[in-house]
C-alpha cells in the first residue's frame, strides 16, 4: 500500500503513515453514505444564525439551511446531521442571540 500524502510504502492495514503521519483510511474505496439531517432551530435573526452556524462549523457538525419568506421576513431553518443532533442542541441554549 502507498501513502496518498507522501507516496511512501505503508504496511497493509496500517492506520497511520510512519513517514508523514497521514491518517490512512482504507474505506475510501467504499461509497460515502449520505448524512441524514434533522431540524435544529428556526430563526429570522441574522446575528443568531451567523453565530450558531459558526459554532456548528467549529464543532465539525454538518449543517445546511433552508430559507422561506414569511410576511416579508426571511425565516431560516437550520438542519444538522442526525448523528450530531444532541451536540448541536447543546450549542443552542449556550448562545445569546442578542450578543454580538
Amino acid at each position: 500500500m502507498v501513502c496518498p500524502e507522501c507516496g511512501s510504502e505503508v504496511e497493509e492495514g496500517a492506520a497511520v503513515c510512519a513517514v508523514c503521519e497521514e491518517v490512512l483510511n482504507e474505506a475510501d474505496d467504499e461509497p460515502e453514505s449520505e448524512t441524514e439531517f434533522a431540524a435544529l432551530v428556526e430563526s429570522a435573526d441574522v446575528d443568531f444564525f451567523s453565530l450558531l452556524t459558526a459554532r456548528l462549523e467549529e464543532a465539525g457538525i454538518p449543517w445546511f439551511v433552508q430559507r422561506e419568506p414569511s410576511l416579508g421576513t426571511q425565516i431560516a431553518m437550520i438542519y444538522v446531521g442526525v448523528s450530531r443532533l444532541a451536540a448541536a442542541r447543546a450549542l443552542v441554549p449556550a448562545l445569546d442571540p442578542v450578543a454580538g
